[in-house]
């Protein structure tokens, strides 16, 4: 059995890496990806008052209740997100 130096060992660390980071966005691809409050005011960099003030006029996607959290479809806030850029660039 061959011995491994450092730069085979290193060279298969990173080979696992990328196949981790594959399998990762595969996982992601194939399921419900919710996003957080806290990721909706870090992407939009409005408040949750200003958040909650669009959905209730109708101009923000609803939010999905999971026990006492608000959560979000990634891809109603991406649709929304196109459909603001659309509208600015109009």
């Amino acid at each position: 059995m061959k011995q491994l130096n450092q730069q085979d060992i290193t060279l298969i660390l990173n080979q696992l890496k990328q196949v981790q980071q594959e399998l990762i966005e595969l996982k992601r691809s194939t399921r419900l990806d919710l996003l957080t409050m806290e990721e909706i005011c870090e992407m939009t960099k409005f408040s949750r008052k200003h958040i909650y003030f669009m959905m209730n006029e109708g101009r923000f996607p609803r939010q999905i209740k999971i026990g006492g959290s608000s959560r979000w479809k990634r891809t109603d806030y991406e649709s929304w997100l196109e459909a603001q850029v659309a509208q600015t660039a109009a």
